[in-house]
């Protein structure tokens, strides 16, 4: 009985042996949980159920393999070789990870993380000049992380100071102006900045109307040439007008003024107010001394009659009848005026102030 059993087993155990030479495919193969990566734990029992071999992968960076098989058991830990950090292309990889694993391609590990290194704009502003900066990164890619390099760019140019054309010419206080408009540009407290104005000028000055020193008769009376001075539409302008300044028949000769001006009215001739000349005659209207000419300018008299029809010349003096002041009848012109040193006849002007040495002009 104890034969047949011994052969028995004999048997069995030969077949097994036969089965396990001839079926190669029939050897156990296991390979971290069906070819993923650790944490896993694989093992191998021999034949009576012991435990053989046992591979541990405690981490994602790694798988275990066991192939088990008929006197065969094989187990082990395979780990990525990568390195922890890489850079490829200004782009920073690290934590390696287990992606697969197998008995014919080993293990496959991949990087799970990633971290591009971009250059970027920072919200960090300051001036330079008349350019406004900002604070640029740039990154390039380190052993173990993205290195920041500070750089501080031109972001904009805020210009220069500059002003437009001038505008049309225009009247104003009775002027020529024109302006144009200008720019204050520049950079300030970290932004820039454009202040306008405008900027005026007085192109011309127009000058006041007033009075020339030309004069002419129109009829008996004196006019005087008068110049009109202004703006008009942007520029200036002169225009002469002669005007009505002394009517010389509203005025009589002082010796006559009892007789009703008969004869004895001024006259227009050559732009001044004078006395008409007069022939001495009647005898009875013509008594020695009277005036026939006078040197009105002065108040002076030129002429007198003398009794017998006729007009003379006579020493020039200060005569009333010619417009002198009476103060100053018989004097000559440019004497003392009575009572008054600071005037001078013959009709009482001011005295002229002498003039400074450096005003004084050579002969």
């Amino acid at each position: 009985m104890v034969d047949i059993k011994f052969k028995i087993i004999l048997i069995v155990f030969f077949s097994l042996v036969i089965l396990t030479i001839s079926i190669p495919e029939a050897e156990a193969l296991i390979v971290s949980s069906g070819g993923s990566c650790g944490p896993y734990t694989c093992q191998c029992r021999n034949i009576f159920g012991v435990v053989a071999c046992r591979a541990t992968c405690n981490s994602s960076s790694c798988g275990a393999r066991c192939k088990c098989g008929f006197l065969e058991s094989k187990c082990e830990v395979l780990w990525c070789s990568q390195p922890y950090h890489t850079c490829i292309n200004d782009v920073h990889y690290f934590n390696p990870q287990c992606s697969s694993i197998s008995w014919a391609s080993g293990i496959r590990c991949g990087y799970t993380q990633r971290e591009p290194c971009t250059d970027y704009w920072t919200d960090n502003y300051r001036c330079s000049g008349s350019y406004l900066q900002r604070l640029y990164i740039e990154r390039i890619c380190g052993r173990s992380a993205c290195i920041d390099y500070e750089t501080w760019k031109n972001y904009d140019y805020c210009g220069s100071d500059y002003c437009g054309s001038w505008s049309s010419n225009y009247c104003k206080d009775n002027d020529v102006y024109h302006n144009r408009t200008c720019h204050d540009r520049g950079c300030s407290s970290r932004s820039c900045y454009d202040n306008v104005y405008t900027q005026e000028e007085k192109v011309e000055e127009c000058d006041n109307s007033s009075w020339t020193d030309e004069y002419r008769c129109s009829g008996d009376w004196r006019q005087r040439k008068w110049i009109n001075r202004g703006c008009s539409a942007g520029s200036c302008y002169a225009t002469e007008e002669w005007k009505n300044y002394q009517d010389c028949k509203a005025t009589c000769f002082p010796s006559v003024l009892g007789q009703g001006c008969q004869g004895g009215t001024y006259i227009c001739k050559d732009g001044t107010c004078g006395f008409p000349l007069q022939s001495c005659s009647p005898p009875l209207y013509t008594s020695s001394g009277v005036v026939c000419e006078c040197n009105i300018e002065q108040g002076t008299i030129i002429k007198a009659c003398n009794g017998l029809g006729a007009c003379l010349n006579v020493e020039e003096k200060c005569d009333v009848d010619c417009g002198a002041d009476l103060f100053c009848q018989g004097l000559k012109p440019e004497d003392e005026y009575p009572g008054d040193p600071s005037k001078i006849c013959c009709k009482g002007e001011e005295v002229p102030l002498p003039l400074p040495k450096w005003y004084e002009l050579g002969p």
